[in-house]
């Protein structure tokens, strides 16, 4: 993996890489507190999976930004640098909503505690302890979101001038990388959103319901193929190959979709 050199590449990097240290850290707390909480018999009801997944979804957004600061940095991608930004201010949202989400069912299942079956410990509630752990990551994700822009147009000023002596100033050679930076940003972001929103629709709403479960799942390895075969096709100008992983693409997307709104 292609390390940082210059001063504003590790000032992304570092950014990227404490947000996900301390979302982590907080978000590894928030299900350990709530795992003691809640009883055994929560497997019954759908929120038993939609806490850990909402958690887990956090996680994973803020690892594959930091993987994507990384391979922008290494290509000097500056489109897949401001979209690492609008992905974190996407990450912020979904924290708060994260925290409303948790705030209203701790409290729904506090106030129902004594009806049966038992789901939560009968003698606290749980959200005092997460709350303070709960705001720190809209906190810590908000900053950083913040950080993140300035740096970002920082590095695009160094990466601009880089790309531009790349290819002696052709404006038709730069029309044509910037159109391969814009559809492997795409295609990257498409596995971004994807997964995070197959799993907690397959776990969810579908809650192992076959095939519908196994089907949805298989889209994971399929747009990660897609991505290597489309990055192949590119750098080889193949245009039929690459329109035929843009719809394959796009086909993948509507699927989970649709799956949606028929439920």
């Amino acid at each position: 993996m292609y390390k940082p050199t210059t001063r504003y590449e590790w000032w992304l990097c570092s950014v990227l890489l404490a947000q996900a240290v301390l979302t982590i850290v907080f978000e590894i707390y928030i299900l350990v507190e709530w795992q003691r909480w809640v009883t055994s018999t929560i497997n019954q009801v759908p929120v038993s999976y939609l806490i850990p997944i909402n958690l887990g979804i956090l996680i994973f957004a803020c690892l594959f930004e930091l993987f994507l600061s990384l391979d922008a940095i290494h290509h000097k991608n500056n489109i897949l640098l401001f979209a690492v930004c609008i992905c974190n201010a996407c990450s912020f949202g979904y924290s708060v909503m994260q925290f409303l989400l948790m705030r209203d069912t701790t409290a729904r299942l506090f106030e129902s505690r004594f009806s049966y079956p038992t789901l939560v410990d009968t003698t606290r509630n749980v959200w005092p302890q997460v709350q303070p752990a709960e705001i720190l990551v809209c906190i810590f994700t908000g900053l950083c979101t913040l950080f993140l822009c300035p740096i970002a147009f920082l590095i695009h000023r160094d990466y601009s001038w880089a790309i531009y002596k790349s290819v002696h100033g052709s404006l038709d050679t730069r029309m044509r990388y910037l159109a391969y930076e814009v559809f492997l940003v795409l295609i990257k972001l498409n596995l971004y959103f994807l997964i995070g929103f197959i799993i907690q629709y397959d776990l969810v709403y579908v809650h192992f319901k076959e095939p519908e479960y196994t089907l949805t799942m298989l889209l994971i390895p399929v747009a990660i193929i897609a991505i290597f075969l489309g990055v192949w096709f590119v750098q080889r100008e193949q245009t039929f190959g690459t329109i035929a992983i843009i719809v394959s693409l796009s086909t993948s997307c509507s699927v989970p979709r649709d799956c949606w709104n028929a439920s």
